[in-house]
């Protein structure tokens, strides 16, 4: 419960800058074109929803500003291809201020744009081994009377697979770490079992 209350303590988890909006999102393209648009329109998305008092994903979805950093479109036409903006949407009273957003990223990607790393080839997943980890993550919450879900999500479960131990998986630090991620990285590196008797999971070290 500390390790929990402290992470929403921290005045960095409330930050409110238009321009670290990206940082929620997921840059799925090592590009600084692309980038630079999701950094551009999730500034100009933040700025709106703070204005308005509205959710951020009620001005705009996270999927839809994927689409526009994807396609970089310049007019309506262009938004009228786009699956994830809601039709008419660029017609609306605010649909101007985003053409204008995308516009400015397009042409000054430098200004937007964060200084991005090379991105490393994902390792394959061995067969099996999400289902295993899902069938421990099970037998640890249900041991702790804690949700699965509070403990790994799916994403955590298939890095932890591929075998990435970094802290920016919840599963790999603090009391997730002493509750799962030991016992998973065990499990994979072949000195934890899984048996089943009497219809219940069973760990035994190997």
């Amino acid at each position: 419960v500390r390790e929990e209350m402290a992470d929403l303590e921290d005045p960095a988890k409330y930050d409110t800058d238009p321009m670290n909006a990206w940082q929620r999102l997921k840059l799925r393209k090592p590009k600084k074109d692309y980038a630079a648009i999701v950094v551009a329109v999730a500034a100009w998305r933040e700025r709106l929803a703070q204005e308005l008092d509205k959710p951020r994903r009620r001005i705009l979805k996270d999927d839809a500003i994927q689409e526009i950093a994807a396609q970089k479109p310049r007019n309506e036409n262009d938004y009228s291809q786009l699956r994830a903006v809601p039709s008419g949407f660029i017609r609306s009273k605010h649909g101007q201020g985003l053409m204008e957003a995308v516009i400015e990223a397009i042409d000054n990607p430098d200004k937007f744009a964060p200084e991005l790393e090379p991105r490393v080839q994902n390792a394959q997943i061995p067969a099996g081994a999400p289902e295993l980890l899902k069938v421990l993550l099970k037998h640890v919450s249900d041991e702790h009377n804690v949700v699965p879900r509070l403990i790994a999500n799916a994403a955590d479960i298939d890095r932890i697979a591929r075998g990435e131990t970094t802290e920016d998986i919840a599963a790999m630090t603090g009391w997730r770490y002493d509750m799962f991620g030991k016992k998973a990285q065990a499990l994979l590196n072949g000195q934890l079992a899984v048996s089943f008797q009497g219809g219940q999971v069973r760990l035994f070290d190997v």
